[in-house]
């Protein structure tokens, strides 16, 4: 009896992204929902490093007030991007901004600020603290998914380069 034998055509190589060393990319937002697709979004985008997830500012600022407490020049224990909200309860996007810039650990990393509206003056007072960027937050997935790619495009290095450095 003869038996069909289905060629398997190999998956094609998909490249994995990853900021140099792997370090954490730190997600900042109040909205547990959206900070879940984000994270599925990265993966979706091939980023492979790990995501830490916080609900508030001021969660933000204990948990990176400890990671300095915590940094050696050996330990990369710092984030090597941080995601932050502009609206939060407890301590706003804005503050957390200001505190991270003020801070001279933190002053490489990029933090790109999102927020849910489009406003000039928010923008303005965003980039002013230090925002490294500020992204609208998108109404679809596949729009936030799109602006992963980009983030990763712009502020993550492929695994085999970063291997490679």
């Amino acid at each position: 009896m003869l038996t069909s034998r289905r060629r398997e055509r190999p998956a094609p190589e998909r490249q994995a992204f990853a900021v140099l060393g792997q370090s954490n990319i730190l997600i900042v937002d109040d909205d547990i929902d959206y900070s879940c697709l984000v994270r599925i979004a990265f993966q979706e985008a091939q980023v492979t490093n790990p995501i830490e997830v916080l609900k508030d500012g001021w969660s933000a600022v204990q948990h990176l007030n400890a990671l300095i407490s915590a940094h050696t020049p050996q330990n990369e224990s710092l984030p090597s991007l941080i995601l932050l909200d502009l609206g939060m309860p407890k301590i706003s996007g804005l503050e957390v901004l200001s505190w991270i810039r003020s801070q001279s650990d933190f002053a490489a990393i990029p933090v790109l600020v999102f927020t849910g509206i489009e406003a000039e003056a928010e923008r303005v007072q965003a980039m002013q603290a230090g925002a490294t960027w500020m992204y609208v937050k998108p109404s679809s997935y596949r729009e936030l998914v799109r602006q992963i790619e980009q983030i990763r495009d712009t502020y993550l290095e492929p695994r085999e380069i970063a291997h490679a450095l």
